[in-house]
């Protein structure tokens, strides 16, 4: 039934944020295990950004990603954190989260006509509730494995499973 709900939320999102793009949690598994994203035969550092507050980002997020703080202009600095990442490694692919997918489609959003062709946007489906859900690995702020998932409040947190 949660999970029910979660895919039903995704889809409103998808449908407000029609011109952002989204990747399943397996596949942004799946690189991230890999450490790139092999689009076309061409092998992209990744970027995982994680738009959410401190309180939240300390609780639980994905290994390696870094934090985006929704309530700033977070755009500007994930375009510089992007342009960065280009200038280094000649490319990048963004996978943006936060807890169920609204915060993270609209900082891609606002990303999708600041970036050129040698970056790959993606919000990650369901973000890191269904990432919590599906039990993949999440560390705590001292970089500890954890199963906990900061709710953000008591209606979207009925939307973890194991919380």
């Amino acid at each position: 039934m949660k999970s029910m709900s979660l895919d039903l939320m995704c889809k409103s999102f998808a449908k407000k944020f029609s011109s952002v793009q989204h990747i399943e949690t397996f596949l942004a598994a799946k690189y991230i295990d890999d450490g790139c994203a092999i689009v076309e035969n061409i092998r992209m550092p990744l970027l995982i950004l994680d738009v959410r507050p401190d309180e939240e980002y300390n609780v639980s997020h994905i290994a390696g990603s870094i934090r985006i703080d929704p309530n700033d202009d977070g755009a500007q600095e994930s375009l510089s954190i992007i342009q960065n990442r280009v200038e280094e490694d000649g490319s990048a692919f963004v996978i943006a989260y936060c807890s169920v997918g609204y915060r993270s489609s609209q900082l891609i959003e606002k990303l999708i006509p600041l970036v050129t062709d040698a970056v790959i946007l993606r919000n990650m489906q369901g973000s890191l509730f269904k990432w919590a859900n599906e039990s993949k690995e999440m560390v705590d702020s001292n970089n500890h494995t954890t199963k906990q998932c900061h709710p953000y409040n008591a209606f979207w947190g009925s939307l973890l499973i194991n919380n």
